[in-house]
This record gives C-alpha cells, sequence and structure tokens, in this order.
C-alpha cells in the first residue's frame, strides 16, 4: 500500500505504461482538459508509453483517433483500445459462427461486421448491448424478446452515465442493462472495465507485467475497479464522475486519488486556478499547492513527483505539504 513520497517514487519506477480513459479523464465532451497535452509530452520524455482505453463503445477506433487528432494529439492505431474490442476477442473464441443482434449505434454495428460477425434482427443466438445512443422502443423491445427466448445476452461496458460538459451526464450502457434487466430478469456479463477480461486484454496488448501499468480514470466502479486485486498501480483523478462522497463509500479503493483537477463548470472549460492535491491510500489527508506552472496540467503532475530523477528531466519547483495529522508544513524541491 502507497504511503508516502518515497513510495511513491518507489511505485512509480517500474511503470513503463499509462493506460488513459478518455471521457471525463482527459477531455470532456469535445473540451479537452488543460493539462492533457502535457502529461503526454512527458509520458513521452520519460521513455515510457502512453495508451487509451475507453468503456465507450458507441464509436469506432478511427473516430477516437480522429478525435484526439482534432484536439491536437496523434497517435498510432494501436495505442486506442476500446472496450469493443475485448467483447469481440472473448466472442471469437467462444462463440465463432453465431448470430448476433447489436443493441448499438451504427459504428459499433460495423465494427462487428468488420470482424466477420452475421447480424441477425430475427433470430439471433446472442444479444450484445453497447452504449447505443441511437436507442430506440423498437430495439429495445426486439432485445427484450431475444433474450426472454433464451439468447446468450452480453453487455460491452457497464457505465451507468457518460459525463459531458457544463457539469452533466447522459445514460450509458450500464442505465440501459438495467432497463431491460426490469423488462426481462436478466442482467448480462460485461465486458470492458472492471471486467477481469479486459485487464488481461491490457496486458497482453502492452506485452507488459501487471506492475508495469498504471490506470488513470474517473470512475471508481469500472476505471480504478479493473485494477483491484492486481499488481497495476490505480490512479483516480476527480475531473468526471467520481464526487468525494463516493470514495468515502466505495469498496474499491484506488492506489492514489488527484483532486488537482476537481470536475466543477469552471473547471470543465479549462479552469486555470483549480485546487490542487493528491491523496495516497493509506493516508488520512495530504493536500498540496504547487506553486509553478503546474497549476495547468491537474492529475499529471504526479508522474514528475513520482519519477525517478535518473529517468526524466524534472523541473525544479516547491511543494508545500500540509500534514494535519502532524500540524506542519514541510517543503520539498523536485
Amino acid at each position: 500500500m502507497i504511503r508516502d513520497k518515497k513510495q511513491i517514487q518507489e511505485a512509480m519506477k517500474p511503470i513503463r505504461a499509462f493506460i488513459l480513459d478518455m471521457d471525463g479523464t482527459i477531455y470532456l465532451g469535445n473540451a479537452l482538459f488543460p493539462y492533457t497535452r502535457s502529461f503526454l509530452d512527458t509520458v513521452k520524455q520519460s521513455g515510457r508509453a502512453y495508451y487509451f482505453f475507453t468503456n465507450n463503445s458507441s464509436k469506432d477506433v478511427k473516430t477516437y483517433i480522429d478525435k484526439l487528432h482534432s484536439m491536437g494529439i496523434d497517435i498510432e492505431q494501436r495505442q486506442m483500445m476500446i472496450s469493443t474490442h475485448v467483447i469481440l476477442r472473448w466472442l471469437k473464441e467462444h462463440h465463432a459462427g453465431k448470430r448476433v443482434y447489436v443493441v448499438g449505434t451504427p459504428a459499433l454495428q460495423a465494427e462487428f461486421q468488420h470482424h466477420g460477425w452475421q447480424l441477425d434482427e430475427e433470430h439471433p443466438d446472442i444479444v450484445v448491448l453497447g452504449f447505443d445512443t441511437t436507442l430506440t422502443y423498437d430495439k429495445l423491445s426486439k432485445a427484450c424478446h431475444f433474450i426472454r427466448e433464451g439468447a446468450a445476452y452480453y453487455g460491452i461496458n457497464p457505465d451507468l452515465n457518460c459525463p459531458m460538459e457544463n457539469d452533466t451526464f447522459i445514460p450509458d450502457c450500464g442505465s440501459m442493462a438495467r432497463l431491460i434487466e426490469a423488462s426481462t430478469g436478466r442482467y448480462p456479463e460485461f465486458f470492458g472495465k472492471p471486467s477481469p477480461k479486459t485487464l488481461e486484454y491490457i496486458i497482453k496488448e502492452t506485452g507488459l507485467d501487471a506492475n508495469q501499468i498504471a490506470i488513470i480514470g474517473d470512475r471508481l466502479y469500472t476505471d480504478i475497479a479493473v485494477a483491484d486485486h492486481s499488481a497495476v498501480t490505480s490512479i483516480l483523478v476527480m475531473s468526471g464522475e467520481t464526487k468525494e462522497a463516493d470514495i468515502e463509500k466505495s469498496e474499491v479503493t484506488p492506489d492514489i486519488v488527484d483532486r488537482g483537477y476537481r470536475r466543477t463548470r469552471k473547471a470543465a472549460v479549462g479552469n486555470r486556478h483549480a485546487s490542487y492535491g493528491f491523496h495516497i491510500k493509506g493516508m488520512r489527508s495530504i493536500k498540496t499547492r504547487k506553486e509553478s506552472s503546474c497549476t495547468d496540467r491537474g492529475f499529471f503532475c504526479i508522474l514528475p513527483l513520482h519519477t525517478d530523477a535518473h529517468s526524466i528531466p524534472i523541473h525544479r519547483s516547491v511543494l508545500h505539504i500540509n500534514s494535519k495529522e502532524k500540524g506542519k508544513e514541510v517543503k520539498l524541491i523536485v
């Protein structure tokens, strides 16, 4: 369990790749957080890798790559992971040749067809529920009918809400699954975060050991839970769905909680004066105020604070750490 600065530095030494959530972590809707590019540049300079993994199954890889490009972030296709690919790989191994009814956007349906699946709206063997932003009553009615008739039933991502601009949310795949459950009495097995199948997928795609990976996200029950009870380091950011009260109530405990870019209406559009801080699992209260250009990088200030000085160039700056337990201020130069 990570408890102090030295332990954080030690925990970061083996990390070779950061797996970043997208919605609520690096952007909200079409608004990129002001710290995102700085962090990605720092990761590159350190010789580490970064990947994006989104549970949002409403879009395909190309759409996400194009969206990142429009925000000034260019990546290779291998750096973009989607929950859709986790279930596609598993279905190929366990249900090859079966007919599928996909409750999803045209992009999701096209992704299934691209991977060789026969879509069937009459007599499917399997019902797959995705984050369908084009959901209609007819789709729901058909899905419920097929499920009652005994079709295998799987969900892509369990997220209840998808964060948007201006501190708003829209219903996600998990909420749609609750609706179907109310009608059929059946709830699907999910394959996106926090499914162990997703963690297996990430480890296989990166080619790294679990202790060489850090996962960063804004949701306790998906982004953080996927790393729970594993050697993967989990970092929770407060820029998306999770609120302070959620942390206290949750059975899932992140290794690190960063409060550097709290989700507010101002923060969503780039508040350069957002409060700063990080909390380490096992410590009662640690808050930081960084007196440097770090004020627009949010949780990404964690990286230079945690990183071995011999592996990455670090700008000298002053951190004031106030410990409520000891009642004194300690000044650190990093």
